[in-house]
């Protein structure tokens, strides 16, 4: 008998009939799941996650696509307008996202959690019943492991899944079940066909859980699954399945990965590990794969216990642990082969191949758990003295191990909670009035807003002004134009020339178009801070920054205070022990961040003609020519060119810029405006330059061009006319979008 399926002997030896016990373990694993989103349930619209260290995950989106504001720019992520990617290569329909549109924002992200914790437990729990033979306890605590899914390393201040993995990695259990009997009905009589359209249902479905870029090293594991852990199926049957699985999936996500390779390679994400060596990547991976063995140690240990247990010809152990080597591998030499042969690799230099870590939850519990039901069926009969539920103790000392992971958990998602990084960011009052007062305006006169934020360390961050119906120029983006990374260079300069280190940060890790604040801190006394040793309001002005938040005072003759609000104070009690915390919130006091808002007096518009048209020969003479210019407030409106960027074009002479903009339609990737041109002039679009822009001037197409190195101009002839600009790029077929 096989040793996993011995496993329920544990039950019978108790008198405990094994289906019973299957569904016990689906009511366990149903108030296990619960029990893991019971904070999200417990705080109500407290209870959102700090986005800060969540910022790659589509929340912001899929909360501001539900606003009232009835903004069509709002469904845009953030940077990602004056990014010129909007929503193509950024956010795509998920299923859970509709949580969003029938639930309050709260209920939704609640729901959620519980759902993408249910669907690995459940789904984990029948993938070692149907495919193992596993006992019922010991598939329920793969179950809880997976559901688990233990990743204190990710930020040391989130665990589990978040929201932007949706059901990708959730549902890996039920992809591989799929498969696996994807695989059985092929090598039965007449199921051949059923095989097939399973394999091709499962790439499909699949394909729409979200998070492409997950989903793409779960296809790596699903190989390794099938062809190694089920020999049974036919080797020449068992291919073309998961060619198919993989075909079908690719249908669905191609338009997606089609649209976000295109753009990157213009994106910032070229030449991004130029400062990194080989060792020190390898380096690297290893504290995170040691990491990441400290928070699954029970598991990790059961797991190499477990070779070491008969019957020694039965190899699916053996081969569990090579699969998790293996991970290991890929995850410890991927980021130092990537460095290694980063020239051949262009713009995929920077994919985060060494993600595969992303599989460690799941292989852990699900092979250790594997291990354990071996090891206990072992223990169990090496004597009759001791009855057979000998060996069911391990299992009970690693589902403590688990609880006890679990208030851990629930520690962090409080104490977020609790000290205010969560509900406050969407219901500030201050940021709700602001938008109230200037939404009326922003139709015909928009403005962007930047963030003075420093990463996990400030409760204000970029992607938590969406929501508030604000269009942000900063931001943490998948993509965005690799000009606008070398113009928000410049408009940093002033802190990045200070600090190597932020130089460092800013241009190898990529994806942070941020304001950062002072490296070393606020001043303790709550002096003002310099916003020109911070970033270049000049720059800030040419992205249409009109508004500036802060979390502490600064100061320029160019701002103008709106909001000047100190934080809260909390009681005595409230920085004491967390219950103490808890005790104090519910009584009534609610922590507010201290938020500064200043308006830039002498920001520029979306859209205007340039009255002063500059130049030059190279990018680098322009960035240069950028950095050096200074606005006075008198109105000028400057368009600073690149002559190779121009081609055989000839450059108006301005006529003082006097041209008239009207704003007909402006939405995330249509735009029409009304112009009039007193001469032939160079009409600047404060959108990103971004090749799959077109424009056409009363129906007939014209060339863009970038204009001010990061944006988008074109030339208008003397005259009154309509300008058409749309956003032509490939096309995902589930992207929120608002182009006829």
């Amino acid at each position: 008998m096989n040793p996993v399926n011995q496993q329920s002997n544990c039950f019978r030896s108790l008198k405990i009939p094994d289906r019973f016990a299957s569904g016990a373990a689906l009511v366990v694993l149903s108030l296990w799941a619960f029990w893991l989103a019971l904070p999200f349930f417990a705080f109500s619209d407290r209870s959102f996650v700090r986005i800060n260290d969540n910022g790659d995950a589509n929340l912001p989106m899929a909360l501001a696509a539900q606003t009232d504001l009835g903004d069509p720019l709002i469904g845009a992520r953030n940077a990602t307008l004056v990014c010129g990617f909007n929503q193509t290569a950024n956010w795509g329909w998920t299923p859970l996202d509709t949580f969003f549109a029938v639930l309050p924002g709260w209920a939704a992200y609640a729901a959620i959690t519980f759902l993408q914790r249910l669907v690995a437990a459940l789904g984990t729990f029948f993938l070692a019943r149907r495919t193992l033979g596993a006992g019922a306890l010991s598939a329920t605590l793969a179950g809880v492991g997976y559901s688990l899914s233990c990743q204190f390393f990710l930020n040391d201040s989130w665990s589990g899944f978040t929201y932007n993995d949706s059901l990708a990695r959730p549902a890996i259990p039920l992809v591989l079940l799929s498969l696996s009997t994807a695989c059985r009905w092929a090598s039965a009589a007449g199921k051949t066909g059923a095989a097939f359209a399973l394999a091709a249902a499962t790439g499909a479905l699949y394909g729409i859980c979200g998070s492409y870029l997950s989903q793409t090293f779960v296809l790596a594991l699903t190989a390794a699954w099938v062809l190694i852990l089920f020999p049974e199926a036919r080797f020449r049957k068992v291919v073309p399945l998961l060619a198919v699985f993989g075909a079908a999936w690719l249908v669905v996500v191609m338009p997606f990965a089609r649209a976000a390779l295109m753009l990157a390679a213009d994106s910032h994400r070229t030449d991004t590990l130029e400062s990194l060596a080989p060792d020190t990547a390898i380096a690297s991976a290893w504290n995170m794969l040691k990491r990441s063995y400290f928070d699954n140690w029970p598991f990790a240990i059961a797991m190499v216990a477990g070779l070491f247990v008969p019957p020694w010809r039965d190899r699916r152990m053996a081969k569990l642990v090579l699969t998790t080597a293996a991970c290991w591998v890929l995850v410890l030499f991927s980021k130092a082969l990537t460095i290694a042969f980063r020239d051949a690799l262009g713009f995929l230099q920077s994919f985060q191949f060494q993600r595969f870590y992303l599989l460690l939850p799941f292989l852990y519990a699900f092979a250790g758990s594997e291990a354990l039901a071996r090891v206990s069926s072992w223990l169990g009969g090496l004597s009759r003295r001791w009855p057979r539920p000998l060996g069911c103790l391990a299992i009970a000392a690693v589902f403590c191990w688990a609880g006890q992971r679990s208030r851990g958990m629930h520690h962090i998602i409080m104490k977020t909670v609790i000290d205010g990084w969560c509900w406050t960011v969407f219901t500030d009052p201050d940021l709700k009035g602001l938008r109230d007062r200037t939404a009326p305006e922003a139709r015909s006169d928009p403005f962007r807003v930047v963030t003075v934020a420093n990463t996990g360390t400030s409760i204000w961050h970029p992607d938590m002004m969406p929501p508030y119906g604000f269009e942000a120029a900063d931001g943490y983006v998948p993509l965005y134009a690799g000009r606008y990374h070398d113009f928000w260079a410049r408009a940093i300069s002033p802190h990045l020339e200070r600090s190597e280190k932020l130089a460092s940060y800013f241009h190898t890790w990529g994806n942070r178009a941020y304001v950062f604040g002072p490296e070393t801190g606020w001043p303790a006394d709550g002096a003002p801070v310099p916003a020109a040793s911070l970033a270049s309001l000049d720059l800030l002005s040419l992205a249409n920054v009109r508004f500036v938040f802060s979390p502490a005072p600064l100061s320029d003759p160019g701002l103008k205070p709106v909001v000047e609000r100190p934080p809260s104070t909390p009681p005595k009690s409230y920085r004491r022990k967390l219950g103490s915390r808890i005790e104090t919130m519910w009584a009534g006091y609610e922590p507010r961040a201290g938020l500064w808002i200043y308006e830039n007096r002498n920001v520029l518009p979306r859209f205007y003609f340039a009255d002063r048209i500059s130049v030059f020969d190279g990018d680098d003479e322009t960035l240069q020519a950028l950095s050096a210019w200074k606005n006075a407030g008198d109105d000028t409106r400057p368009a600073f060119l690149n002559r190779a960027d121009l081609g055989d074009q000839p450059v108006p002479d301005p006529a003082g810029g006097t041209g008239r903009v009207e704003i007909r339609r402006l939405t995330a990737d249509a735009i029409d405006l009304s112009v009039s041109a007193k001469d032939r002039e160079v009409l600047v679009i404060g959108n990103s330059y971004e090749r799959f822009w077109e424009a056409r001037i009363d129906g007939e197409a014209t060339a863009i061009f970038p204009a001010n190195h990061a944006f988008q101009g074109i030339v208008v002839p003397a005259g009154d006319h309509a300008v058409e600009l749309r956003y032509r790029g490939p096309r995902h077929p589930m992207v929120v979008t608002t182009m006829p």
